[in-house]
C-alpha cells in the first residue's frame, strides 16, 4: 500500500492533477472520455491508476458509472482517443527492446581487460558466441606490423608509395 501511495504521489502529484483536471474538465467539473485520455497520456499512467488517483483526490466519484468506465479503458485506447498513437508505439517499442544490465556488462568487460577473467561470462550474458565477441572487441588490424609478420610471401617486391 505504501508503495502505491508513493508511486501515485510521484507520478501524479496532487497539485498537477488538480491543475490539469481544471484545464480539461467541462464547466460542470466533468471529464469527457477524450479529456480523461489526454490525462492518461500526459501523466504516462494507466487508466485504472489515473481513475484511482482522481477518486482519491475527490475529483470524480469512485462509485460512479463513469469511474468504472474509465477504469475499463486500456492505455492503447486512451492514446488513440488523445491522438497520441505514435507515443504509444514508441512506448511499446521501448518496453519490448532487449536491454542488458549495463553495470554488470561493464564490470565483466573491465575484468576481462585486466586479465582477471575470460570472455566466456560476458559472451554468455550477452548471448553471443565467444569468438565473435572476441573479434568485435579485439579486431585484428591487417595493416599492423604484428599481423604482417606471419604473412610474408617470397617473390617480387611490390612498390607501395
Amino acid at each position: 500500500m505504501r508503495a502505491n501511495v508513493f508511486a501515485s504521489n510521484l507520478l501524479m502529484p496532487a497539485p498537477e492533477i488538480r491543475d490539469r483536471f481544471r484545464q480539461v474538465a467541462d464547466r460542470h467539473g466533468r471529464l469527457t472520455v477524450e479529456a480523461f485520455s489526454e490525462l492518461v497520456v500526459a501523466f504516462k499512467v494507466s487508466p485504472s491508476a489515473l481513475s484511482a488517483r482522481l477518486s482519491q483526490l475527490r475529483l470524480i466519484d469512485a462509485q460512479s458509472e463513469i469511474a468504472a468506465h474509465y477504469r475499463g479503458l486500456t492505455t492503447e485506447i486512451c492514446h488513440l482517443l488523445a491522438g497520441a498513437t505514435d507515443a504509444f508505439q514508441r512506448q511499446l517499442a521501448w518496453a519490448a527492446a532487449q536491454r542488458f544490465p549495463v553495470r554488470l556488462v561493464a564490470a565483466l568487460y573491465k575484468c576481462y581487460a585486466e586479465g582477471e577473467t575470460t570472455l566466456r561470462p560476458l559472451a554468455s550474458l550477452l548471448g553471443m558466441d565467444v569468438d565473435h565477441l572476441h573479434d568485435l572487441l579485439d579486431p585484428a588490424e591487417p595493416d599492423s606490423p604484428e599481423s604482417a609478420v606471419g604473412e610474408v610471401e617470397e617473390g617480387d617486391l611490390i612498390f607501395q608509395p
